[in-house]
């Protein structure tokens, strides 16, 4: 058990020095919203660029999707552009998780949408061993312009597949290129956003065994895909100081190990629970000073004793209120 700032460390140093997180090379990072997932992914991504470039690459929640465009707009081509410049770009304030680019004007889905028709051979035999559908490019001619498209499974224009299909084939695409270009780790935030519990399993699977040499950090939220998924380890971020995320305790354990998964899920919701009857107390005790009444001898007790550092923000809050209009403790 380690805060975030030392599990930046830790899990920057695995990679580099290629040993197990805890048991297994690959990692599940998983916590409840707002609790220091995604700054610990930002803080080892942005240790990777200034130390080592091609050690990790990163694929945000954004980089779903797969779209036909209009065959006019420019873009650099994927091949053109290396996973240090994509990185980079990705971690900048207002593209971090807001924006699908690969870099500055280069859309997330032109740049997929010409990678795939420039090797559409190479992705339709990549798509059809993972995934079982096709891939092919179809010419057509509308006022003498000809305009090229994607057919998916030899019917489906490339903009009516699903959301899955889409997500699946874009975080392939991907993956492969990142490893192509020598890439160490990859991680994918918010992994499981698109896809069913079968469908994850399944696609982590496929991910794990066909890439071997490249180690993997699946960012997740389901319980059920960390009870069922086997060797590969679990960081689970607990909520314990809001007021620095970076303080929160992460706990590193054996997805093998269901045991252990009870445990720490029990300690996790133990906590969760904790903190919401602590808020609860500090909201009844504003509601009694609305309403007119008066705070017992043990509120006040409570209140004095209370060291305000120790507080959550929203406690601050209602503990500020409440002084306020008791007076002077």
């Amino acid at each position: 058990m380690q805060n975030i700032y030392e599990s930046v460390s830790k899990l920057y140093d695995d990679i580099v020095n290629e040993t197990n997180f805890y048991k297994h090379r690959n990692l599940i990072i998983t916590g409840s919203n707002a609790i220091g997932k995604t700054q610990l992914i930002k803080d080892i991504l942005k240790r990777s660029l200034k130390e080592a470039q091609n050690l990790f690459y990163y694929i945000d929640p954004k980089n779903r999707v797969m779209v036909d465009r209009d065959n006019i707009t420019l873009v650099k081509k994927l091949s053109e552009l290396s996973t240090e410049e994509i990185l980079e770009h990705r971690l900048k304030d207002g593209v971090f998780t807001v924006l699908d680019e690969f870099a500055q004007q280069n859309s997330g889905g032109a740049v997929a949408f010409d990678e795939l028709i420039e090797n559409i051979e190479i992705y339709n035999d990549m798509y059809q061993e993972f995934f079982g559908f096709s891939v092919e490019k179809v010419t057509t001619t509308d006022n003498f312009l000809s305009r090229q498209m994607i057919i998916v499974n030899g019917k489906t224009n490339l903009t009516m597949i699903s959301n899955s299909e889409a997500a699946k084939m874009r975080i392939l695409m991907e993956v492969n290129y990142a490893v192509n270009n020598g890439i160490k780790a990859i991680v994918i935030d918010e992994f499981d956003a698109y896809f069913s519990e079968e469908s994850i399993l399944d696609f982590m699977n496929k991910l794990t065994e066909n890439y071997p040499d490249t180690r993997f950090l699946f960012v997740i939220h389901s319980l059920a895909v960390i009870v069922s998924v086997e060797e590969v380890d679990v960081a689970l971020i607990n909520n314990m100081h809001q007021d620095d995320v970076r303080e929160n305790l992460v706990y590193f354990f054996d997805a093998d190990n269901i045991e252990q998964i009870g445990q720490i899920e029990k300690i996790r919701n133990v906590m969760v629970n904790m903190e919401h009857r602590d808020e609860k107390w500090w909201e009844e005790r504003v509601a009694m000073i609305v309403d007119g009444k008066n705070l017992d001898d043990a509120d006040l007790r409570k209140i004095k004793e209370t060291v305000r550092s120790d507080l959550k923000a929203k406690e601050k809050i209602l503990y500020d209120f409440i002084v306020r209009n008791i007076g002077e403790k």
